[in-house]
């Protein structure tokens, strides 16, 4: 059940406003989660799936429940 409306055009800055816990999720991805692993939270959630090879649909649904 999705508790939060993401879509692949926001910031990260914008998803960690609205989802607490999306940092938590974004490290058992394996970004962002240490200091060589930096992001920026400007980049967008279409863009660090891209970069990731992690599938859209799925990061986004991820990011969207706790």
């Amino acid at each position: 059940m999705s508790l939060y409306t993401i879509t692949k055009g926001m910031t990260l800055g914008q998803v960690f406003d609205i989802n607490p816990g999306g940092r938590d999720i974004l490290a058992g991805f394996h970004i962002g989660g240490c200091h060589n692993c930096a992001i920026d939270e400007e980049d967008t959630i279409e863009k660090i799936a891209k970069e990731n090879e992690i599938p859209i649909e799925l990061l986004i649904n991820s990011l969207s429940t706790e």
